[in-house]
């Protein structure tokens, strides 16, 4: 009976070492499975890591030309701002200078104005005078014609009494000469 009980034991023993081992193979197999996953996965990885790392560098130089780029049209910018300010401050400088040449322009014409009135004022004061010199000269002459007529009248009136034409003709043109000179 206890050589039964032991045969028992030992087959149990057997079944239970065979299930065992049937375990083993199974955790096995699963390790194995899961290491070649893990493998599979870390190359993945590693190749996502190199693509990443590839991709990176390629931003990098893509950043690197894009800066370049930013930096020229940057600089470009700054040049044709100092440029553009250059040639507002002449356009200033000119429009200022147009603009005093102007005021010049305008203050000469008004003194020229002011000048050729002055003048025309002058010249109507000195045409004025001279009517009215003139018109004296010729009251004048008028007055020393009649009084030269009235007296060739009066003398030649009085000495033609007992001479003869031709001596009082003579007489008459000397005496006018004197009265007129």
């Amino acid at each position: 009976q206890q050589l039964n009980y032991m045969r028992e034991q030992k087959e149990q023993a057997d079944q239970d070492l065979c299930c065992m081992r049937q375990q083993k193979e199974e955790a096995e197999k699963q390790l194995r499975e899961q290491k070649e996953q893990a493998e599979k996965l870390l190359d993945d990885m590693r190749q996502q890591l190199s693509d990443i790392r590839q991709q990176n560098v390629v931003q990098t130089e893509q950043l690197h030309d894009m800066r370049q780029l930013r930096d020229k049209e940057l600089s470009d910018m700054r040049q044709q701002n100092v440029v553009q300010t250059k040639q507002l401050h002449d356009m200033r400088q000119e429009k200022e200078q147009a603009e005093h040449m102007r005021q010049q322009k305008e203050q000469e014409l008004y003194d020229l104005r002011q000048s050729m009135e002055q003048k025309r004022k002058q010249t109507d004061q000195e045409l004025c005078n001279m009517k009215e010199q003139i018109a004296v000269y010729e009251r004048q002459s008028s007055n020393q014609i009649t009084q030269t007529a009235n007296f060739m009248d009066y003398y030649l009136g009085s000495s033609t009494k007992g001479c003869n034409n031709e001596d009082v003709e003579v007489t008459a043109m000397n005496e006018t000469k004197i009265i007129v000179s």
